[in-house]
């Protein structure tokens, strides 16, 4: 235990490890498990997090450290006590996870591999406070298996290798050591899909994908495949639903029939759930409706917290598109019409000056034939 607290408490403020160990209460018995020790100073130290203490976070997140390189000596069969960087060089870390990695791996020479692992600095791994480091565990370092692979600092380095693996050989190391440096100093912050899957086989490394669904069905499920598929590489959404029909609209010769927004949107739904970025975080969506849109009410109401729960959607994030027109009359207290996309196309498609002269032709057409529009057509505050 001894072994544990005392760097665990090593040059921070207001923590001791006398504190740790009298608080933690360690009743022990017969056959108890190194790992439930270390569960029970873990919750201790983060028990201790006060205001006036902030540094027994940084506690709680070395000892789970420890914990972490225990089960890294075991699953490379390198079991013992000494610095887990000694035992396991980034050199051991590509050529035992080479499987998992892509090709940039193959552009580095013996030499250039053994001259980045000397500039590996372990005690950078003290920068991670308990949730950095839990999240990390969770969602980023290299498993196979279920089994952690990778250590913080291997994965700031091969990282950093991957990124500038195709720039000219007489200035790659350099920029790598760069780039390391910054990151492993916690002075950038690497998007989430680059820090879960850069370095790994097909891994996505973009962060936000846009696109736009269309009001026709073998249109809209293309759409939600490629909307999947964006997901399972781990890029976000921003998604435009400012061409499906309305509540009521038309389909084919029937009136009165389409489902408006909210079905698709139950679709879209569902599938940032079930495709969840391999496991790293869930999918994440963020879709966007114009103000005069027909559903804009229903689409406001999705993320209730009470209501019928097949028009909920409280996994997708809402975006608002706000058009001049809409800006001007509500600035000057105005009455704002309210269109179906199926009757007014134009309208998705159109900005500024044209957008606003469009949606003024319609407004005059609503006025004098209402019945060319969906009943849900009106004019609002």
């Amino acid at each position: 235990i001894r072994k544990q607290t005392l760097p665990a408490c090593e040059g921070l403020k207001n923590v001791s490890y006398e504190e740790l160990e009298l608080k933690a209460e360690i009743l022990f018995y017969d056959g108890i498990k190194t790992s439930d020790i270390q569960e029970t100073l873990i919750k201790t130290a983060l028990s201790l997090i006060d205001v006036d203490k902030p540094d027994w976070i940084y506690v709680a997140g070395r000892l789970r450290l420890y914990d972490l390189y225990h089960s890294i000596k075991r699953n490379y069969g390198k079991p013992g006590s000494g610095d887990v960087y000694k035992k396991i060089t980034l050199m051991d870390y590509i050529e035992f996870n080479k499987h998992l990695l892509s090709d940039w791996t193959n552009k580095y020479s013996k030499e250039e591999i053994e001259y980045l692992n000397s500039k590996i600095i372990s005690e950078r791994d003290n920068l991670l406070n308990f949730l950095a480091i839990e999240s990390l565990i969770k969602r980023s370092l290299l498993k196979d298996k279920g089994k952690v692979l990778e250590l913080p600092q291997h994965m700031y380095m091969s990282i950093s290798m991957f990124l500038f693996q195709n720039e000219d050989k007489s200035k790659r190391l350099k920029l790598v050591e760069k780039l390391y440096e910054t990151a492993s100093k916690l002075w950038l912050v690497f998007a989430t899909p680059i820090l879960s899957n850069a370095r790994k086989k097909d891994g996505g490394t973009i962060s936000c994908l846009l696109t736009s669904i269309p009001d026709d069905l073998a249109g809209m499920f293309d759409k939600f495949k490629e909307i999947a598929i964006g997901s399972k590489i781990g890029s976000g959404w921003g998604i435009d639903i400012s061409r499906i029909r309305a509540l009521s609209s038309w389909i084919k010769n029937y009136p009165g029939v389409a489902g408006g927004l909210i079905p698709w949107m139950k679709i879209l739904n569902d599938i940032s759930i079930a495709v969840d970025q391999l496991g790293s975080r869930p999918g994440a969506f963020a879709v966007y409706a114009p103000t005069w849109h027909c559903d804009i009410y229903h689409f406001l109401e999705t993320r209730n917290l009470s209501g019928e729960d097949r028009r909920l959607c409280r996994d997708l994030f809402l975006a608002v598109i706000a058009d001049d027109v809409f800006l001007e009359r509500e600035g000057n207290n105005e009455d704002y019409t309210l269109f179906d996309p199926y009757d007014t196309p134009e309208l998705s498609e159109l900005y500024g000056e044209e957008f606003k002269k469009k949606y003024e032709e319609y407004e005059k057409e609503f006025e004098s034939h209402p019945e060319k529009f969906n009943p849900n057509t009106r004019k609002i505050k």
